[in-house]
């Protein structure tokens, strides 16, 4: 899978296109078993 940052990248890029005009957030975390 792809790491964070591009998943971000590609979320904003769709919220982009979709109409989305100024201050889109975006936040990912990664949760591993312990």
């Amino acid at each position: 899978s792809a790491d964070l940052s591009e998943q971000v990248k590609t979320l904003i890029t769709a919220a982009n296109r979709a109409g989305g005009a100024d201050n889109i957030t975006v936040v990912l975390i990664r949760i591993s078993p312990a």
